[in-house]
């Protein structure tokens, strides 16, 4: 049998009939599926122009998708407990945040003031550190929310000049990553800042070489984000040479996890494991329109492989 639903019991019976049309009936049998293993990695897939977002358990091997909407779901992320899931849908017209269980049920939307901004595609949120909040971008504003919708809080405003687009929340350092982009996509920075918006220090700036994507390490000392070496300066976003780094917070040095990585290839969107010990990220070639495929390799940088094909924005 296939098409089966996980966690969900099936009955069967047989109906016999002879030539006058007698019928006589078995016994009734039912079996029951087995449930969904643990969630361990979250990505979206787009299939005939339509976004979903999909759950994998540890092995790769079991796949669930976790939407069915004519809307784009992007950026699944999985709240620090591991039972809900936060992601980014358009299906009311703009950037929403939603939540659900790991299983897709018990959707919610979460805003009503959208996630916005300069070449803003659905990225710029994250869980706090216990579950309870949110945090997401609104053009040059950062604002933290309940996790039930409730109690929308200013955080930070951007340089003047700048949207808010990716952020982080390290509940080790206490501290929040943001990524600020200018209208022209390769004017990327990242700041850093207290956990209620305070004392903010500029960490990295791009000067040519686009930044995208931090986030912390589990224990807060690192920061994990890609940066295209490459200086290309494309009005539509191209890169052409995106490689993950690591920058060590006390030392500030930074470390390429991408040398072994072919030419003609970006790495994009990476995370680290839940014990740190690797790295899930997208791999895709840098010409335009292709498809983004989800690797795994150790935190140094060794050990690549493909996890998943046709799959982005991963999570771990």
């Amino acid at each position: 049998m296939s098409d089966l639903t996980w966690n969900t019991t099936y009955y069967r019976q047989v109906v016999a009939y002879d030539q006058q049309g007698n019928q006589t009936t078995s016994e009734l049998w039912s079996f029951t599926t087995m449930p969904f293993p643990a969630v361990a990695y979250l990505f979206s897939r787009t299939t005939e122009d339509n976004t979903e977002i999909y759950a994998a358990d540890a092995s790769g091997q079991y796949i669930r998708q976790l939407t069915n909407h004519p809307g784009r779901d992007v950026y699944p992320r999985l709240s620090p407990n591991r039972q809900w899931v936060a992601f980014v849908s358009d299906r009311d017209g703009k950037q929403q945040l939603y939540t659900m269980k790991t299983d897709g049920s018990e959707m919610s939307q979460i805003t009503s003031l959208p996630l916005a901004g300069y070449h803003h595609y659905g990225e710029g949120f994250c869980w706090s550190p216990d579950g309870g909040q949110l945090l997401y971008s609104h053009y040059n504003k950062l604002y933290r929310i309940d996790s039930d919708g409730t109690n929308l809080t200013e955080v930070a405003t951007a340089p003047e000049g700048y949207h808010f687009k990716a952020v982080d929340w390290s509940g080790v350092s206490k501290k929040i990553v943001a990524q600020v982009v200018s209208s022209d996509i390769s004017d990327t920075d990242f700041y850093l800042m207290n956990e209620d918006g305070s004392n903010p220090e500029l960490l990295l700036d791009s000067i040519t070489n686009r930044l995208e994507h931090p986030s912390f390490s589990v224990d807060g000392k690192q920061l994990l984000f890609t940066q295209d070496v490459s200086g290309f300066d494309s009005p539509i976003g191209r890169q052409l040479d995106a490689r993950i780094f690591t920058l060590d917070l006390v030392t500030e040095q930074m470390t390429n996890l991408s040398s072994d990585r072919p030419n003609g290839f970006n790495d994009l969107n990476p995370r680290f494991s839940p014990n740190g010990a690797q790295i899930v990220f997208e791999h895709t070639s840098n010409e335009e329109g292709t498809l983004k495929n989800i690797w795994v390799m150790d935190a140094d940088g060794q050990n690549r492989q493909q996890l998943f094909s046709q799959g982005e924005m991963p999570y771990r």
